[in-house]
């Protein structure tokens, strides 16, 4: 049997094409309640436990962040990319695997020059998704 059906994981969405979000409701093989996966097909690819959580300015152009840090000073920031860095340090899979994510958050407007790392770039795209579905629960 499969990890998803395992782990009764609850799908949150696609992510980037062809690359879903998923979060176990109970004790898998492998996962353990509440935690996320990323999954192509059946089995997660890669799962992790921290909540994935959008920047803290995401969408906003570089003048409102300025304004922005100018109110709340870097704290923000610098707790989101403590979080998102966990993230990134983890996410760790077989080469053609990690191949096709990037290629996946290319299709989805990621853009190396401006972005940057793209495993951050991906984490808050998570969680942007894992936010707007769990205003929906």
């Amino acid at each position: 049997m499969c990890e998803q059906c395992m782990a009764k994981t609850a799908t949150i969405g696609e992510v980037v094409p062809g690359i879903f979000l998923v979060r176990a409701t109970v004790q898998g093989c492998h996962m353990e309640p509440n935690e996320f996966g990323l999954v192509e097909s059946d089995d997660p690819f890669f799962t992790f436990s921290r909540t994935p959580t959008p920047h803290p300015y995401d969408g906003l152009s570089g003048d409102k962040v300025g304004a922005r840090v100018e109110l709340d000073g870097l704290g923000p920031i610098l707790d989101w990319s403590k979080l998102a860095g966990g993230f990134s340090k983890r996410l760790l899979v077989e080469l053609n695997v990690g191949w096709r994510v990037v290629q996946a958050c290319l299709k989805a407007g990621y853009n190396p020059d401006e972005d940057g790392d793209a495993a951050l770039w991906l984490f808050n795209r998570m969680g942007v998704l894992f936010q707007k579905w769990e205003l929906k629960q």
